[in-house]
C-alpha cells in the first residue's frame, strides 16, 4: 500500500511569502469540482491568493460563484466553452485566447486539462502548472466519442506529447503511482477530504455510490445490484446514486431504472451536499472496471466513504484493495458478479457490530492518512515554491529585448553571489579554470565585481588563463551576460538562459 506521510516542510526551500496570483483553468470539469474549487481554490484563498478561475460554468448550467469578501485572497471568475466529446475545438482556442492575455499578468497558470496543455503549445509560458488528475492515455481506452481504431494511436501520440510537456511546465501528480509516466520527480498532492470528526454509524437500508458514473465505472453493474437489493423478501435495501452521468447510454440506462423504482439517482452534487448525504449509508460501492487508468489510482470515493464512516464494498483494483484489506475497511469483491455484492451488503445490514467496526477503521486511517487539512499546507508551499521558480525565469519583456543585447533570463543578484560562494567554496582555484566554465557562472563572477570590487576577477583575464585583481567590470562587454540595475541596487541580473 502507498502510504502517505504527514508532510513535513522542516527541511524544504524557505520561501517569502508575498501575495500571490494564479490563474485556474479547466474546461473538462465541472466547476464545482471537489479537487479544483473545494480544495485547491478553496485553499489558495484562505492563504491570502489572488485566483482568476476560469471554468465552464454555462457549459453545465452554473452561475460563477459570489465571491467571499471575508477571506483573505480575492477571486474573480470568467465562463469559457465546455469541451465535451468530440466538440472541443472552440474551448481550445478560447482557452488559448485567454491564455496569451491573463497568462503574463498572474505568478502561475495551473490548468486542469490535458487539452489546456496542449492549448499552451507555443505560447512559451514561464508559469505553466499542470495538475494530472488521471492518465489521459489510459483513459482513452474507454471514452465513447472517440473511434475505437483511433484509440491506441491517439494514446500512443500522447504519451509523446507527455514527455515533451514535462520539459516545459512545472507539474503535481494527483498519485503517486504516476510519477512512473515522467522522468523527473514532481510533488504529489492526493486526492483527499475534510475529514468530520465524528460519522453517524452504518444504518440497515441504504447502499450508496459517490462519483461519475460510466460504464466502465460498473453502470450496469450497480444497476443489477439495485434490481437485487430492491428484491430482497424482508427487509429491501435501496441503491442511492450521486454523479453525473456524461456517457448517454449511461444516462438513459440511470432514468429507466429509477423509473422502475429500483435506485435513486440525484445527479451531480457539489462535493460538501454529497458528503453531506452519504453519511451514515450501511456501505459505499466502487465497482470499477478492470482497466488501465483505474489500476494505477486509488479512487476518490474509497478514501470519502472511510473518512464518513461507510464500510467499503470494492472491486479489487490494486491500491483500492490494499487500503480497503491493510485497514480493514471494508469488503472486496470479484469483477462483474452482482450476486456477490448484493451478499457483501446483506451480510452487513445482518451484523451491525460488523458495519460499525468497518466504518470506524476508514475513519480512522481518513484522519491519519488523508485529510484535507493537512494536505492544503502541502499544496499551497508546493505553489509557492512552484510560483518562486516561475518567477527567477521569468522571460525578458519584448522591450528589453529590443533596447537591451541579448541576454539570459532574469536571476536575482544574492542568488548569483551565493551560487559562486558555493563553487569557490567546493573548488579552490577554480577561477583560474573559468575559461571553460559555463555563462551562468562568468555571469556570477562579474556581479559580484561590480557589487564588491574589493573581490573583483578580470573574467577576461581569466579566460585565457591568467587571473588578477581588477576595478569593477561591466558584465555586458562579451561575458555572455547583462546587468539590470546598477552595483548594489538589488535589481534583476540576467542569467544564462539553459540555466
Amino acid at each position: 500500500m502507498t502510504v502517505i506521510t504527514t508532510p513535513s516542510f522542516g527541511s524544504r526551500l524557505k520561501v517569502p511569502r508575498p501575495s500571490r496570483s494564479v490563474l485556474v483553468m479547466t474546461v473538462v470539469h465541472n466547476p464545482s469540482d471537489s479537487r479544483i474549487w473545494f480544495r485547491q481554490v478553496d485553499a489558495l484563498l484562505n492563504r491570502g491568493w489572488h485566483v482568476t478561475y476560469v471554468a465552464p460554468f454555462s457549459g453545465y448550467g452554473q452561475c460563477p460563484p459570489v465571491p467571499d469578501a471575508r477571506l483573505p485572497g480575492s477571486l474573480r471568475c470568467l465562463d469559457i466553452p465546455r469541451a465535451e466529446g468530440r466538440r472541443r475545438g472552440r474551448a481550445a482556442q478560447a482557452a488559448r485566447d485567454l491564455l496569451k492575455r491573463l497568462a503574463r499578468h498572474h505568478d502561475l497558470v495551473l490548468v486542469h486539462d490535458p487539452e489546456l496543455v496542449v492549448a499552451a503549445t507555443g505560447l512559451r509560458l514561464h508559469n505553466l502548472v499542470w495538475d494530472v488528475h488521471e492518465d489521459p492515455a489510459a483513459a482513452l481506452h474507454v471514452k465513447e466519442w472517440m473511434p475505437r481504431t483511433l484509440r491506441p494511436v491517439v494514446a500512443a501520440l500522447w504519451r509523446s506529447a507527455e514527455r515533451r510537456a514535462e520539459r516545459s511546465c512545472d507539474m503535481l501528480l494527483a498519485e503517486f503511482a504516476y510519477q512512473q509516466r515522467f522522468r523527473r520527480a514532481h510533488p504529489v498532492v492526493p486526492n483527499t477530504v475534510l475529514v468530520p470528526t465524528k460519522t453517524l454509524p452504518p444504518c440497515s437500508d441504504r447502499v450508496v455510490y459517490l462519483g461519475t458514473v460510466t460504464e466502465a465505472r460498473g453502470c450496469s453493474l450497480m444497476i443489477a445490484v439495485a434490481r437485487q437489493l430492491a428484491a430482497l423478501p424482508e427487509r429491501p435495501i435501496r441503491l442511492e446514486i450521486i454523479g453525473d452521468a456524461p456517457e448517454p447510454r449511461s444516462a438513459a440506462a440511470l432514468r429507466q431504472a429509477e423509473r422502475e423504482g429500483i435506485l435513486t439517482w440525484r445527479g451531480f452534487l457539489p462535493s460538501q451536499q454529497a458528503l453531506a448525504s452519504i453519511s451514515g449509508a450501511l456501505a459505499g460501492l466502487c465497482l470499477l472496471g478492470n482497466l488501465p487508468n483505474f489500476r494505477s489510482s486509488l479512487p476518490t470515493k474509497v478514501v470519502e466513504y472511510g473518512a464518513f464512516g461507510i464500510p467499503v464494498i470494492t472491486t479489487p483494483l490494486p491500491l483500492a484493495e490494499r487500503l480497503v484489506r491493510e485497514a480493514n475497511s471494508g469488503v472486496v469483491v470479484p469483477w462483474g458478479d452482482p450476486a456477490v455484492v448484493v451478499r457483501a451488503v446483506v451480510a452487513l445490514r445482518d451484523d451491525p457490530n460488523r458495519a460499525a467496526l468497518l466504518g470506524s477503521n476508514g475513519h480512522a486511517t481518513a484522519v491519519r492518512q488523508y485529510d484535507w487539512r493537512t494536505w492544503s499546507g502541502r499544496f499551497v508551499h508546493e505553489m509557492e515554491l512552484l510560483a518562486h521558480r516561475a518567477n527567477l525565469r521569468q522571460a525578458p519583456t519584448r522591450s528589453s529585448k529590443m533596447s537591451q543585447p541579448a541576454h539570459p533570463a532574469v536571476t536575482p543578484p544574492q542568488l548569483l553571489d551565493d551560487y559562486l560562494s558555493v563553487v569557490e567554496r567546493r573548488a579552490p582555484g577554480f577561477a583560474a579554470r573559468l575559461g571553460t566554465a559555463d555563462g551562468f557562472t562568468r555571469c556570477a563572477i562579474a556581479v559580484r565585481s561590480c557589487r564588491h570590487p574589493e573581490n573583483a576577477i578580470d573574467v577576461r583575464g581569466a579566460r585565457s588563463g591568467a587571473t588578477r585583481k581588477a576595478g569593477p567590470i561591466c558584465p555586458t562587454e562579451r561575458d555572455g551576460c547583462a546587468l539590470a540595475g546598477g552595483a548594489g541596487s538589488g535589481r534583476s541580473v540576467a542569467g544564462d538562459p539553459a540555466r
